[in-house]
Formats: C-alpha cells, structure tokens, sequence
C-alpha cells in the first residue's frame, strides 16, 4: 500500500535547502524510503528535523518531524508516533505559512487517535485536515484517503451504513480523477470489503478484493509488496469464508513476496503468519495455530511493533491454551495482554474489554470466581462506553457471569444474567423475562444464543431437582424445544471449522439435558 508514500512525497518537495548538513540528513532519509529501510529514514528524519530547529529553519523541521511521523504511523510504532505528534501538536497549529503541512498532520494524527481508540477525537482531527484541504484546493485523492480513514472510525462504532458511505464517496472521488484502475483505489477497496466482511457479504467482499489484486498485478507487478498485500487480504478473507486451502495457497504466495523483498524479520509477515494460525485454529489443529501465532510474536518483538500487534497476539495464544485446557497458560497471555494495554494508555479500550472478558472466562474456568466478576464486571463497564445495551460483547459477558453463578449454584442469579445476555444478543427486540416469548431470529451470534438458552434448561433442572416443582420441568421443556430449533437454523447456515466445533461442543451438552427431561417426564 503506496499511501503513506503518497502523501510523504507531497511534503519533501516543499524543502527548502539552508543548512547543508540538515538537508545531507534529510536526503539521506529520502534515500533509505526509497529502498524501504524505514528505521534508517525514520532516524535520518529525527536528525534532520533537530538541525533545522536549532537553525530556526521552521518548515524543513516541521516537514521533516511530519515525514518521520509519518513512517512511524506506516510501520504501526504508535508508541513512537503518538507522544512525537502531542509534541508537534502547538507548533502545526500556529504555523500558517504552509496548509499542506497542517493538513497532513491532522490526519496522521487523526489515525493516531483512531488506532488508540480515541473516536471522537480521530473524527476531529479527520475533519479539520479535510476542512484545510477544501481551502487550499488539494486534489481529491488526499480527499479520498481521509474519507476512507473517516470510514474506519465509523467501521469501529459499528456504524456499518456510514463507513460505506464514506467509502463509496472515496472510490467515487480516486475514480473521477485517476480512472478505474488507479493504484490508489486499492486502499479504500479494501476498506470497503473489509465491511462487507462484517455485514457478512463475502461474495461482494471477494469481488473488491479480487479487484485490488488485479490492480496490484498490472501496476506493480507480481513479486511486488502491494500484490504480496493483496494475496494476503484474499487469505485472510478464504480463512473467514473457511475455504482453507483456497487460503492457504494465497497466504503462502503473500509469504514467500515478503520474505523474498524484507527478509525472515519483515512486520509485513506479522499478518500472514497470524491468519495461518486463525487457518489451523479453525481447523482444531492447535499445535500448529500456536506455531504461527509465535512466529508472528517473535517478528512483533523483532520490527519492535508491540503496541499494535503483542496484546492481540497474546489473546490468540491464551485462546489456543484455553482450547487445549492449558487454563494456566490462557491466564497468563490474557495477563500479559491486558497488561500492555494498560501500558499503552488503552485500559479503557474495546480491545481491553475482550481480554477481560476471556480473561474472566478463564478465572471462572479455574474456580477463581470473585476475579471473574471482578474483570467481567470491568469489561461490562468498558463496553458501555463504546457501544448500546445490545451487541454481542456484552452477551457473551453475561453469559460468563452466568456461568460464574451457574458454577456457585447460584441458578436465579444465573437467570437474571442469561435473560440479560439474550436481551443483549437481540439487534432490536428486547427480552426482560422468562415469561416472554423467545424468539429465534435478530440476533447477533446463534452460538451465544444457544449457549445461553442451554444454560437456562440446565438452571430449570436442577431447580426441578431440588423441589420436583413440574412447573421448572415444563419451563426447561420450552426451552429445550427452542434449542432444537436453534440447533437446526444453525445447521443450515455457514459456520466455520471452528464454530462447528463450539456447536458440537454445546449441541452434546443440550442433547444430554434433553435426555435427562424424557426420562424425567416418563
């Protein structure tokens, strides 16, 4: 992806040559961008931009601390770039003399922000780069970009129609100036399936993505980074769709452009090793998920990227742990990645709620059931600050906390939290009680559904079996109906290797409460 490139290109022809040493040290840096070593122009930038400060030469410091937050913003060292933009903030915003710089600041701090989980203030910063560029006239391409980040955010908020929106209006504008087949289409294509992705619209989401390739084939050529991102996009998405060897084979090709152009080491491999091990965690085979997941550790620590890619990376460790009941090891990588959230200022994070709440998953998993309230709670909290009542984080919080007093046999407080965990799941409707219909369509994931439907028939029996109220067995009746329902409507629909597992795992479960209830009523 040539957009960071782009627009460094834009700010080093403003240059203006005082010092000598200053500007060897800024051509210096300019020669290692074009030969991808972004290290060595990342520090030639942070020298080039002191000596033009010590100078007084305002703008080529400017242009150069600009040029090395930018790169720092391409290789994802947001740990870098966020305390050198806060540094940069006062003097952009009091040098007028140039809009181009300001402009492209907003938005390289607008992504900083964004990626730190800071959306309002990412929206802000988006918009005042957009507002400079419609003063001064820039082409619709810069525009474009900015569009497509602005989608990003809404993509975040889970404001699906907005991010395509904004999306749309970017291809529109590269397409009007550039053409249909301008490189620079490429990254908000892949925006924009990425989207689709969510919506669950594959074949549209295959359909961009096939495009970008095409694209990358003709403009760049077929051993080039941008077709080796391309691969990778399309190997990613075979792995969601669970057609895994169709993906492998993509991501094996993106493999082999990124070791042959970056060497073993290159952050590039970080996402292709990371959906290898997706692949083969899909499949239930763990040994070789966890291979990959530390390949990519390893490459994370290498290229010095922990802020983007480590916490993430230890996630999906603990989860293969928790899979191959290594609850010890899941609840140290959920530790360690909680951890650096808190350390990269993102405790209060989406990302930070999903740990917690596989973190206390595993608490209650271990019998620790005070410290699974205690980080679901927590994730509960996080989550309200992002999202409504109603989304699938919070019912699968619930769902934990349920178990947690599944597990205290504590069977009304577990359904309170699975009533409240159904009432979660539902996109529009609302569940309050038992006593309501249940129904079986508008919601967010079947699986937690299930889960949670499973768990009220077993809350039902063992109220049955503590006072033989028939009441409790017709109740656990209901229900056991409505899983099998669920159970089928599952079936039908596309699941991956991984979810057909998880279901079988609670289908076995459901059959044998369901045995138990015939038994019962006979």
């Amino acid at each position: 992806m040539k957009k960071a490139l782009i627009w460094i290109i834009l700010l080093l022809n403003g240059i203006v040559a005082f010092s000598q040493d200053a500007t060897t040290l800024f051509n210096q840096a300019k020669e290692a961008l074009d030969r991808q070593d972004y290290q060595t122009a990342i520090s030639k930038y942070e020298q080039a931009a002191q000596a033009f400060k010590q100078q007084g030469e305002t703008e080529n410091y400017l242009i150069s601390s600009v040029n090395e937050l930018d790169l720092l913003v391409k290789i994802g060292n947001i740990n870098n770039a966020a305390p050198l933009a806060d540094k940069l903030y006062p003097d952009i915003a009091k040098y007028n003399d140039n809009p181009n710089i300001q402009a492209h600041f907003y938005s390289l701090y607008g992504r900083i922000k964004y990626i730190n989980g800071d959306f309002p203030n990412a929206l802000l910063y988006y918009n005042k780069a957009l507002q400079i560029n419609k003063t001064i006239g820039t082409n619709r391409t810069r525009n474009a970009f900015i569009y497509s980040d602005i989608s990003l955010v809404y993509s975040a908020l889970s404001q699906l129609d907005s991010a395509i929106f904004y999306n749309q209006k970017a291809i529109e504008l590269i397409q009007l100036n550039e053409g249909k087949n301008s490189p620079n289409l490429i990254y908000p294509m892949i925006n924009l399936s990425n989207i689709y992705i969510v919506q669950g619209k594959f074949d549209k989401a295959i359909d961009l993505k096939k495009k970008v390739l095409d694209i990358t084939l003709n403009y760049f050529g077929k051993e080039s980074e941008e077709t080796g991102e391309a691969y990778a996009g399309l190997g990613e998405l075979y792995v969601q769709t669970g057609e895994y060897l169709v993906a492998k084979e993509y991501l094996l090709k993106a493999m082999e452009i990124f070791k042959n152009k970056f060497g073993e080491n290159s952050y590039k491999l970080v996402p292709v090793y990371v959906n290898l091990g997706n692949l083969y965690y899909n499949l239930g085979n763990y040994d070789y998920s966890l291979q990959y997941y530390f390949l990519a550790t390893k490459v994370t620590k290498a290229t010095n990227q922990n802020n983007i890619n480590l916490p993430a990376l230890y996630n999906n460790i603990a989860l293969v742990c928790k899979n191959q009941n290594n609850y010890e090891n899941a609840e140290i990588y959920y530790n360690k990645a909680y951890e650096l959230y808190k350390s990269q200022g993102k405790a209060s994070s989406i990302s930070s709620a999903i740990v917690l709440t596989n973190l206390g998953n595993i608490y209650m998993l271990e019998g620790k059931y005070e410290k699974a309230k205690n980080a679901l709670a927590k994730a509960l909290e996080l989550n309200s600050k992002f999202f409504s009542s109603h989304n699938a984080s919070n019912a699968l919080t619930y769902l934990n906390i349920a178990q947690v007093y599944t597990n205290q046999n504590k069977s009304d407080s577990a359904l309170i939290y699975l009533v409240k965990s159904i009432d979660a799941n539902y996109k529009h409707r609302s569940y309050t009680s038992l006593e309501q219909e249940l129904y079986l369509d508008d919601y967010y994931n079947g699986i937690y559904l299930l889960e949670a439907i499973i768990n009220i028939i077993y809350a039902y029996q063992v109220k049955f079996e503590s006072d033989s109220s028939i009441e409790y067995l017709h109740k656990a009746n209901y229900f056991i109906n409505k899983a099998d329902t669920l159970v089928s409507e599952l079936r039908k629909n596309f699941l991956s290797e991984q979810d057909k597992i998880q279901l079988n795992a609670k289908v076995a479960r459901f059959y044998q409460y369901a045995v138990n209830a015939c038994y019962w009523d006979y």
